[in-house]
């Protein structure tokens, strides 16, 4: 009878840290994600959220909920303000910062108190927010200013579209050597070189020498990275999808004010030289804001469309956190509260009754 006592405290106990670890992982499903919360640009640069949450009970009397930001290490945060609930445990806020939050942070919590207890978390994992940093803020060794790679992509093709329009104004002005000094810059600050295609005998480049095209590629490229290196993501994989669609449109638009630019120099008379101004700039300001080419009344996702404006607001979708219950502090004390902690007491409880058993089966064995 005793050995069968401690046989079956052993067995609890090795049942207990078994199941424990599966109730961690059923807490990573997504049926328990109660939220999201999206960077934007608000006032500056990556400095709103956009939180959406739902069924969330109210906290304690006395008590609120705040949302916090975190650093990558978790040792600097930004509280950035107190959330109101509406019915039924909605939640729906912008709330601004006055930094860049993707550059930033990397972690959310929602917490409660005083004290300040984490009831809702979410985090981006290291080796995802690091490229999508490289797309947005500053990018790797082929980015050598530092500009990130769609920063640095909107630059650029805002200069090429300015000289586009110079060399249009030039052309109206009858000016044909003034139209295919400037056409020469748009060819070069598309693809960062700085040849001599009108033979004046000096090629200009006043763009930053980089390239539109090799910081957008640059950054579909690393929107892959991203997807790559987190692929249970469905924010990073779903919108580095978008990013690479986008990206791709820019370097066929590119390609075409590239090859229009570059027919200029062959003119000889101003309409040819016009019509082959028009075509390089109406692709660059495709580039830059996309073309609704289904004419359903929006830029989408899709071949021919999207831009790098939009490429922009996909790689920011791709910093999206998605909120679940938090599994260290305290919930509010409405519904079931302990829910978040049953694993670690499970974990306690079985190696605390494994090492009972032996005990048990030690002493009676040899008693």
């Amino acid at each position: 009878m005793k050995k069968r006592v401690a046989r079956l405290t052993m067995i609890l106990g090795l049942l207990l840290l078994v199941l424990a670890p599966a109730a961690v992982q059923a807490d990573d499903h997504p049926e328990n994600i109660v939220g999201t919360a999206v960077i934007s640009d608000g006032s500056g640069t990556n400095d709103s959220v956009n939180l959406s949450m739902s069924g969330i009970p109210q906290p304690p009397d006395g008590t609120r909920y705040s949302l916090i930001l975190l650093s990558d290490d978790g040792l600097t945060s930004e509280t950035l303000g107190e959330l109101v609930g509406g019915e039924e445990g909605l939640v729906s806020q912008t709330f601004t910062s006055s930094s860049d939050l993707i550059a930033n942070a990397s972690n959310l919590w929602v917490v409660f108190g005083p004290p300040d207890l984490r009831s809702y978390e979410a985090s981006i994992a290291a080796s995802g927010i690091a490229h999508i940093r490289h797309v947005l803020i500053a990018g790797a060794g082929d980015d050598p200013l530092k500009k990130g790679y769609l920063n640095g992509a909107a630059d650029q093709a805002a200069v090429a579209l300015l000289h586009a329009n110079l060399a249009l104004s030039e052309a109206n002005k009858g000016n044909l050597a003034g139209a295919k000094l400037h056409a020469e810059h748009v060819v070069n600050i598309i693809d960062g070189t700085t040849e001599d295609l009108n033979g004046d005998g000096q090629g200009q480049n006043p763009g930053d020498g980089i390239g539109l095209v090799t910081y957008a590629a640059a950054a579909g490229k690393h929107a892959g990275f991203a997807a790559a290196s987190v692929p249970d993501s469905m924010p990073i994989t779903e919108n580095a999808v978008q990013v690479q669609t986008a990206t791709a449109n820019v370097l066929a638009w590119a390609a075409d004010a590239k090859t229009n630019a570059g027919l200029v120099q062959r003119q000889t008379t101003l309409s040819l030289a016009t019509l082959f101004i028009e075509k390089a700039a109406a692709s660059l300001g495709s580039a830059i804001n996309g073309r609704d080419a289904n004419r359903n009344g929006s830029v989408e996702a899709l071949t021919g469309e999207a831009g790098l404006t939009q490429a922009r607001w996909y790689a920011q979708w791709m910093a999206t956190y998605e909120l679940s219950p938090a599994r260290l502090g305290k919930l509010p004390n409405v519904g079931d509260s302990t829910v978040p902690v049953l694993p670690f007491v499970a974990t306690i409880a079985g190696a605390s009754l494994l090492m009972l058993g032996f005990g048990l089966r030690r002493r009676w064995t040899t008693s």
